[in-house]
């Protein structure tokens, strides 16, 4: 049976069958066995057991360490195992996720090990939806012909920095991954191969005191994985009742010569962004390639902050990824 000292920071803490939720573990301390907590998505569903073991897929925990028992995942969630991060003697190797259902999909029901997709020319952009009502954005499907289309990713990290309200230094870090030519359809899904990555690193520093400017580029061993995962470009539909749009022909059949593009990230949040053919990546001003054809720059912020002193001292970082899709005009 596993039994270990229930409060494992006092020595003379006595060894009792660990209460569910927990396994025996050997103490840092080289002493007697403690009772360490199963990880998140992994249960011991009683007294005294040897092993985690994972939630059984479409359940999981409720976010901490240590439950005694699993729950099915909620309506607008689905179930996946996942490989765990402990690597004490009892842990569980797999651990069981509840993850929101993506954008164009839907959980009716708890407790499932999959979404359901929106109707056929139909979607949303919302992860987490629990009703196929919920796809309301309508767009064309089965285009008569793909866009072609060149694709890019690039990555920007700028520091600003300042002490005692002196000269300012800052450093712009820019990577891009090769372009490529992709063709796509309207609500078809393009997945980022993995060969997709930033092999080198430019960074530009600047310092306003010496007005000394310096540029430096870089190869990253072992290159490092754009963020983008997958995405989906949707030639949006005119609502129930309305007139074509002025861009019949976009895209092979009528729609409103509107776009929206879903991106879905490495950490698993999606993005949408919109763009108007002929407009350079949306809004009414016109822009590069404006009239000649489709570009959409959707934009990821990782990171943004700012942090200052009373002594005017400051530091400012963020770091962005763009995608960006620009239509290959003949």
């Amino acid at each position: 049976m596993g039994s270990g000292r229930e409060a494992g920071c006092y020595l003379n803490s006595p060894c009792v069958a660990c209460p569910a939720g927990t396994v025996a573990a050997a103490a840092d301390d080289f002493l007697s066995d403690v009772c360490m907590a199963c990880e998140s998505g992994s249960v011991s569903a009683s007294p005294g057991s040897l092993r985690c073991e994972a939630c059984p897929i479409g359940s999981a925990t409720e976010g901490s360490d240590g439950a005694p028992m699993c729950t099915p995942c909620p309506r607008g969630y689905y179930g996946v195992l996942v490989a765990g991060s402990s690597t004490r003697p009892g842990a569980a190797a797999i651990v069981g996720r509840c993850k929101p259902c993506p954008p164009g999909a839907f959980g009716p029901s708890e407790g499932a090990t999959e979404c359901a997709a929106c109707p056929a020319g139909a979607t949303h952009f919302v992860q987490g939806r629990t009703n196929a009502s919920d796809c309301t954005v309508p767009y064309i499907s089965g285009d008569v012909s793909a866009l072609e289309m060149n694709e890019s990713v690039s990555w920007l990290s700028v520091t600003a920095s300042s002490v005692g309200g002196g000269p300012v230094l800052s450093v712009r870090t820019w990577r891009d991954a090769s372009a490529r030519h992709v063709s796509v359809g309207s609500g078809e899904a393009v997945v980022m191969p993995q060969t997709q990555t930033y092999d080198s690193e430019t960074e530009r520093t600047i310092n306003t005191g010496s007005f000394s400017d310096t540029v430096q580029t870089r190869a990253l061993s072992p290159p490092v994985r754009t963020g983008v995962v997958s995405y989906r470009l949707f030639h949006l539909a005119p609502p129930p009742g309305a007139g074509d749009g002025p861009d019949a022909n976009a895209g092979g059949a009528a729609g409103t010569g509107q776009y929206a593009l879903s991106v879905e990230w490495a950490d698993g949040v999606y993005t949408a962004c919109r763009a108007v053919r002929g407009t350079g990546g949306g809004g009414s001003e016109p822009g590069p390639g404006a009239g000649a054809g489709l570009r959409v720059v959707c934009q990821r912020v990782w990171k943004s902050e700012t942090t200052s002193g009373l002594d005017g001292t400051f530091v400012t970082s963020s770091v962005t990824e763009t995608l960006t899709l620009e239509e290959l005009v003949v």
